[in-house]
């Protein structure tokens, strides 16, 4: 394993500075043979770099990787940051039934745009689908890069009383229905809402690091509720089942039969995740990157080589030149 001290600070862009990017780069569109339309944000088109393909989480779109892209260290990079599939300002036609549909989509849009052995980095949901498409579509990705990431059994979605509290002994939700349920909940409608401060107090206290969730009224804050705001509604439940149900392991999980998926992978996968991660859980992701090796479930691919931050979940927001720097190193170790 590779623990990675917080490096040195580094001057990152300003906030009027990531606007004025925002700004200088338009936002593209890719009608793909699915019948879906992709939004794209290609914000270093004439770079002859390496290609990264940025991949966003859950409740967001494709600006939440604007300071990222923004990033001195990663001026040499074509930075391309993609609205999935039933997010910011891509259609949701169809509705999906798994990650391997949104992975499916990237697929298609790589080869829309010529793309030949991009790089992927998945952040949390776009993690797994980062995951997703390097086992389906073993010859496209150059390297995959996981950040927070849903892990690669999925996640289980543990199952409440109903007075609010867990089952004990701890029980797992197993069905789409169960999945609509959590997303439907007065929780999740107060997460979602439309109303700033309401969300704000749900992405403060139960996403971001203490003291570290932007202020309500701060220009990113502003930008990441916007993103949240165009999810599609069935877009939400969807997801969430298909964190549920994704599963590219041998093990058997509560919503999935084991799988041998790891088998066709063949480029190297960095797994960088915050040690305080509140949403997905460190330990877990790093044994389970332990176990992929140990167990060689993906007995064409490199070994996975692990990370760690000293942030939460929402690294690039915590401590942005750690989770860069990060990146570039694993570049360096990983990508020949």
């Amino acid at each position: 394993m590779t623990s990675v001290a917080s490096p040195p600070a580094i001057q990152t862009a300003h906030a009027d500075e990531i606007d004025q990017l925002l700004k200088a780069t338009a936002v593209s569109f890719a009608e793909l043979p699915n019948g879906e339309t992709i939004a794209y944000r290609d914000f270093r088109p004439n770079e002859k770099g390496n290609v990264l393909v940025c991949l966003h989480g859950n409740a967001q779109d494709h600006t939440s990787w604007a300071e990222l892209a923004s990033h001195a260290a990663l001026s040499t990079f074509r930075v391309i940051a993609v609205d999935m599939r039933g997010f910011g300002q891509s259609s949701y036609h169809k509705r999906i039934d798994s990650l391997g549909d949104l992975a499916q989509d990237i697929k298609l849009l790589c080869d829309k745009l010529q793309l030949a052995r991009p790089m992927f980095i998945g952040w949390s949901t776009g993690g797994g689908v980062a995951l997703s498409l390097a086992t389906a579509y073993p010859d496209l990705p150059k390297a995959v890069f996981l950040l927070a990431a849903v892990a690669a059994d999925g996640m289980r979605q543990p199952m409440y009383e109903a007075d609010g509290k867990m089952a004990h002994p701890p029980k797992f939700l197993t069905t789409r229905e169960h999945g609509a349920a959590v997303t439907a909940s007065p929780f999740f409608a107060t997460f979602y809402s439309s109303q700033l401060a309401e969300s704000h107090a749900m992405w403060a206290a139960g996403v971001f690091m203490p003291g570290k969730c932007p202020t309500v009224d701060s220009p990113l804050y502003l930008r990441m509720h916007a993103g949240q705001q165009k999810q599609r509604i069935e877009c939400r439940s969807d997801v969430m089942w298909a964190l549920m149900s994704f599963n590219v392991t041998p093990i058997k999980t509560p919503c999935s039969a084991p799988s041998d998926a790891l088998q066709s992978l063949r480029c190297p996968v960095a797994v960088i995740h915050g040690q305080h991660d509140g949403i997905l859980n460190y330990e877990h992701a790093k044994a389970l990157s332990t176990m992929i090796n140990t167990e060689s479930w993906a007995p064409q691919a490199p070994k996975f080589k692990f990370y760690t931050l000293s942030s939460g979940h929402m690294t690039c927001f915590e401590n942005l030149d750690e989770t860069v720097n990060t990146f570039r190193k694993a570049c360096d170790e990983l990508v020949q």
